[in-house]
């Protein structure tokens, strides 16, 4: 008897004790998550607590709000789901609109890049994060609409509010994303079995919900079917399919970027390209010291906070025939110890030289001819001596990262981003033109992802 008490008496003290934790852990997040909190720290403080992490193992139940006879969950608490539908849209605005798990992120980074160029800045000394700049106007879970930054002039807001009741007005700009019902109810099972585990609603159930009026957000058929004539009707709703999207983004991102009225040279449209399918927020360096490996370059990329880093020099070594193979591998050499004394395990990729037909085989420099076309100067052979050409600057830079054994550092070929099959997009044999750029962006993208980048949490 007294074994049979005993073994109560720790039961219960656990229930207590789980409860206890429980009650701490729901009241931290709810303390610190709330709105863009979490995301107003610093990064190196964005670390989750080890205690809501099990969450996901527990399978609660989710909250549940019914608002006008829309199914929401509970982190769209009434007062939210009201504000959001009395909202009077301003000129400034782009709303991102879709059913739930319908590429709604994706979008969002599309059109934060396409605003910013290609050159918008997650860091600490930037915007921090996503959800820190574009408010989920019907939820309490990023940053509130009134404090939301201008990017550019505009202010991305998110929702999955369907047209009945969400805000319009003719002076802001609403993009719409739909995806083939299977993949969206595919990736919104993924969701939902993360979110509650265990107590996960089985297969054939979720089915059931996802096409009943009990979805969050309404079913699939009814979201589409009230955005689509939207979009037909009123010129400042753009209709965009996820899958022509994923197919086609270059197309696709320019027009969006007429859709907002934002106009994109080539290397900015690649640049978007590869930052939006990559879910990465780029800064350009490229600037800096003409791309010759300078010391203060690699000073400020290891001060940075980036995550990943990438490093791309050559071309114009060969153009201004300004480095001799003696200086090419201690420069590389300096910069790569520079950024690993701040960052000892951060992802760098270094990239070797796209094609250039005239400096392939023989040194620079490289000038325009009269028809504008570049080419190398002939000529002075004896004081040429290890000189460099785009062949021998790739071979050594090959050599090099392989040769110091760094299991985070990566080499990119610059001839898999633009080879001599791509000549044709040269058209002063040296810059790639618009079609060359974009092709850039999408192979850079492939095979960056491709790659086993170890990232910090954040």
């Amino acid at each position: 008897m007294t074994i049979v008490f005993s073994l109560f008496g720790i039961t219960v003290l656990f229930l207590a004790v789980a409860a206890a934790w429980l009650g701490a852990t729901l009241k931290w997040i709810d303390e610190k998550t709330i709105e863009d909190r979490f995301f107003q720290l610093p990064r190196a403080e964005r670390i989750v607590s080890v205690m809501v992490l099990p969450l996901a193992k527990l399978g609660l139940r989710l909250p549940v709000t019914d608002f006008e006879g829309t199914k929401v969950p509970g982190i769209c608490p009434t007062e939210a789901m009201q504000f959001a539908k009395d909202y009077a849209p301003q000129k400034e605005d782009v709303f991102v609109a879709t059913q739930m798990k319908c590429g709604t992120t994706w979008m969002q980074q599309i059109v934060h890049q396409i605003l910013t160029k290609g050159a918008g800045d997650f860091s600490d000394e930037g915007h921090r994060h996503l959800d820190a700049i574009s408010p989920w106007i019907e939820s309490r879970g990023s940053v509130r609409l009134e404090n939301a930054p201008l990017i550019k002039g505009r202010r991305i807001i998110k929702t999955h509010l369907g047209t009945n009741l969400c805000p319009y007005s003719t002076e802001a700009k609403f993009i719409y994303v739909v995806r083939h019902p299977a993949a969206c109810l595919a990736s919104s099972v993924d969701f939902v079995s993360m979110l509650m585990g265990p107590m996960a609603p089985q297969y054939n159930k979720f089915c059931d919900w996802f096409c009943s009026d009990d979805m969050w957000w309404r079913s699939w058929p009814e979201h589409v079917e009230g955005w689509w004539p939207w979009s037909q009707e009123r010129d400042n709703v753009l209709f965009v399919h996820y899958e022509e999207l994923l197919e086609s983004p270059a197309e696709k991102m320019l027009e969006i970027a007429v859709f907002l009225g934002v106009e994109l040279s080539a290397k900015e449209l690649a640049n978007a390209i590869a930052a939006s399918k990559l879910d990465w927020s780029l800064q350009s360096l490229g600037f800096g010291g003409q791309c010759h490996l300078d010391p203060f370059v690699a000073r400020t990329m290891a001060q940075s906070d980036a995550d990943i880093l990438s490093i791309k020099a050559g071309i114009n070594i060969v153009n201004m025939d300004s480095m001799r193979e003696r200086i090419l591998g201690p420069l590389l050499h300096g910069s790569l110890d520079t950024i690993r004394e701040r960052k000892p395990d951060a992802p760098i990729i270094v990239m070797s030289p796209i094609y250039c037909p005239s400096a392939e085989q023989h040194p620079g420099p490289t000038v325009p001819d009269e028809s504008g076309k570049f080419a190398v100067i002939a000529g002075h052979e004896a004081v040429r001596k290890e000189s460099l050409t785009l062949t021998r600057i790739r071979t050594l830079m090959t050599e090099l990262v392989r040769g110091r054994r760094d299991p985070n550092l990566h080499f990119i070929d610059g001839l898999s981003l633009f080879g001599e099959a791509d000549a044709d997009d040269l058209p002063d044999d040296l810059h790639p033109s618009p079609a060359g750029y974009i092709r850039m962006g999408n192979r850079f993208a492939a095979l960056a992802a491709g790659l086993p980048l170890t990232l910090r949490p954040y």
